[in-house]
């Protein structure tokens, strides 16, 4: 259940903060601003191809019914 009337700061800590807030203000600038170029893709104009390309796919799938080996375990030795 939330108060009906605005929480208030009491006590030392209270008003130490709202005795130090910091005033708003808006961080440095730290490069100057530079144009951007109109488009990444202007130096590829005319290099692509200006229809698509069908491609063939072709997958084999083999399945191995009795497992695969397992590997042989290392030994612990550290090197």
């Amino acid at each position: 259940m939330l108060p009906e009337e605005p929480v208030r700061l009491v006590g030392a800590t209270g008003h130490a903060l709202l005795d130090n807030l910091l005033p708003p203000r808006h961080r440095q600038r730290l490069k100057a601003r530079s144009l951007k170029s109109a488009s990444k893709y202007i130096p590829n104009i005319g290099k692509h191809p200006a229809t698509t390309q069908n491609y063939t796919l072709h997958i084999e799938t083999t399945v191995m019914e009795n497992g695969v080996a397992p590997r042989p375990q290392r030994s612990m030795q550290r090197r």
